[in-house]
């Protein structure tokens, strides 16, 4: 019987590139990610961490191992029903915000769940009013995107990434394009989702000092996950 909590779980998942000359980039990697958590996976540059974070999203398929998110396994999947998936059971937050400039912020807000259901109705309208409500536009909200500031834009992609609800966040150095203040309030709004609504994030980050921010620091190394470690996070603001 599926665990009701876990919102992912990755079991012996291997990733190699190459065809005659194999590079083996994810050695057997386990993860869990239960409902709630706020969590940071860290570890230098090359060790894995964007390999292991698009099969984590559903944006690579891994080379042997399996991959479920809120029960649902996922590896054998079609690529039509990886996108079904990918688009109402993930939401995803980039160091760049990868916004449509010539639409506007519910525009943005609202184009995920648009593509998946197919119209843009009442209920999908109020639900990215209210999401940009809090994310505090709501005097920004029919402004094209390539005239809001760095930090608004990044606003509007934590809205649009929770548009559907998704049971887990991706986030991949979300504040890593940002001046420390507006870094700062990014990473407040990440936290107060997680505190006020129980959204279950995932940051993948290479500053230590941001992910002391985060209650779990899993630590990747050379395609492996060599800790795991569940701790109150610091109170120091954002880098």
């Amino acid at each position: 019987m599926a665990d009701a909590d876990m919102v992912l779980e990755i079991r012996g998942v291997t990733r190699e590139f190459g065809n005659k000359t194999k590079t083996r980039v994810l050695h057997g990697v386990d993860l869990q990610i239960r409902r709630g958590e706020f969590s940071a996976l860290i570890g230098p540059s090359g060790s894995g961490k964007s390999t292991l974070l698009n099969i984590m999203g559903l944006l690579d398929r891994p080379t042997s191992g399996e991959v479920c998110i809120a029960g649902q396994p996922m590896t054998h999947l079609s690529d039509d029903a990886l996108t079904r998936a990918r688009s109402r059971t993930l939401g995803f937050v980039f160091q760049f915000h990868h916004l449509l400039p010539a639409f506007t912020a519910i525009e943005n807000v609202m184009i995920p769940a648009w593509g998946d259901r197919g119209q843009a109705d009442s209920a999908l309208r109020a639900r990215a009013e209210a999401l940009l409500r809090d994310v505090g536009l709501s005097e920004r909200m029919h402004n094209r995107a390539s005239d809001l500031s760095g930090g608004e834009a990044q606003r509007v992609a934590i809205a649009r990434a929770l548009c559907q609800n998704p049971p887990l966040i991706l986030a991949d150095e979300p504040t890593g394009n940002l001046d420390t203040q507006s870094a700062d309030g990014v990473f407040t709004l990440l936290r107060n989702f997680n505190r006020q609504r129980g959204t279950t994030f995932l940051i993948v980050t290479h500053d230590d000092r941001l992910a002391a921010r985060c209650d779990r620091i899993i630590r990747l190394v050379d395609g492996r996950i060599v800790s795991d470690e569940r701790r109150a996070p610091a109170d120091s603001p954002a880098p």
